[in-house]
């Protein structure tokens, strides 16, 4: 997958993302994002031959533009076979996304996970819920959770 593709990508599934959490988290959620990207989120035994593991991945410290994003993700044309993306916090500037990462990267398209969303390797994910949270109390803070 080229990098424009990806991007595009990353994008549409951002807006989705945010517009899915508002009907759970009573926070304001910012147009602006940034990205906190988790990697090597799976366990990779047994790769195919179009299969690639990156296994000194660590993390990425800071919170990331897309474009940085995309850097980080797209190597040579392969990208992590899933992504699940879900809203993490927010401040008064961006919210924040976490990326959980497949660690196999790909270039076979056949590969990916998601496909039938026309949006792979993203899996749109809720926020994470607050314990013995229900719908029927109501949108809930996401930074309770972070405290």
């Amino acid at each position: 997958m080229d990098k424009a593709t990806f991007l595009s990508r990353l994008e549409e599934v951002t807006g989705i993302n945010r517009d899915f959490a508002t009907r759970f988290v009573s926070n304001h959620l910012p147009v602006s994002n940034r990205y906190l990207v988790r990697l090597n989120q799976s366990c990779d035994e047994n790769l195919r031959p179009a299969e690639h593991v990156f296994p000194c991945d660590t993390d990425p410290v800071v919170p990331l533009t897309a474009a940085e994003t995309v850097d980080l993700l797209c190597r040579e044309n392969r990208v992590p076979e899933w992504i699940d993306i879900s809203v993490d916090r927010a401040d008064s500037e961006h919210t924040y996304l976490l990326l959980l990462c497949c660690g196999r990267f790909t270039d076979d398209e056949t590969l990916l996970y998601y496909r039938d969303t026309g949006l792979s390797p993203f899996g749109c994910k809720s926020p994470s819920f607050p314990p013995r949270w229900s719908e029927e109390q109501g949108r809930f803070d996401l930074h309770s959770r972070h405290a």
